[in-house]
């Protein structure tokens, strides 16, 4: 029997994770206040890890960020990202910047293929580690991967993937593992304030 190239995808559907946006005018120069990394020069179609801390220097969340239209995106466990809304608007005062958990559904994605890019039927997925496709209704980051679980590309998604994707393999909370078996800490509200940025390789 012949596969199809949605037969070689696995999708996951990731409930416990949540999409932070931070957008506005000065939601740049907010970030650069606020978290471990440097966001005036991040470039359009790159993701990096971050920690938010609080003044003592212990991290009071962690996520992976991106640029979206007029902000920022920040992907967090679901436990931490209300509280996290809440903890980062006190520092807001005259900023124009609006911070909110976004409706959005996050999907991981993975291929034991090592040329993913050319066996999706969706050609718009980054071809390197941390970047970042951005599309109208959809945006795919590429994650790391040592292929320890046996998939050599991994992906994750916010927003609504095309139909045609997602007749692969439907799993669900696989994300977590695969961010451990890269070395990720995205901690959860349990763990918040326990942690210094550089136990976390976040500083």
């Amino acid at each position: 029997m012949t596969m199809s190239s949605s037969d070689l995808w696995t999708f996951s559907n990731e409930p416990n994770y949540r999409l932070v946006s931070v957008t506005g005018d000065d939601a740049e120069s907010f970030l650069q206040g606020q978290l471990t990394q440097d966001v005036h020069h991040f470039k359009e179609d790159e993701a990096k890890w971050t920690a938010s801390c609080n003044h003592q220097g212990r991290v009071a969340s962690s996520s992976l960020i991106f640029r979206i239209p007029n902000g920022f995106g920040l992907m967090m466990p679901v436990s931490i990202a209300e509280t996290e809304v809440q903890r980062l608007s006190k520092f807001i005062l005259r900023s124009k910047v609006t911070i909110a958990i976004e409706s959005v559904p996050i999907t991981f994605f993975a291929t034991k293929e090592k040329d993913s890019e050319k066996i999706t039927v969706c050609p718009a997925i980054p071809a390197e580690p941390m970047k970042v496709y951005r599309g109208k209704s959809v945006t795919v980051v590429r994650l790391p991967s040592k292929a320890a679980d046996g998939f050599s590309a991994k992906f994750v998604a916010f927003g609504k993937l095309p139909d045609m994707m997602e007749s692969g393999k439907t799993e669900e909370n696989m994300l977590p593992k695969a961010l451990m078996e890269e070395g990720v800490a995205l901690i959860d509200k349990a763990e918040s304030l326990e942690w210094l940025p550089q136990f976390l390789n976040l500083d």
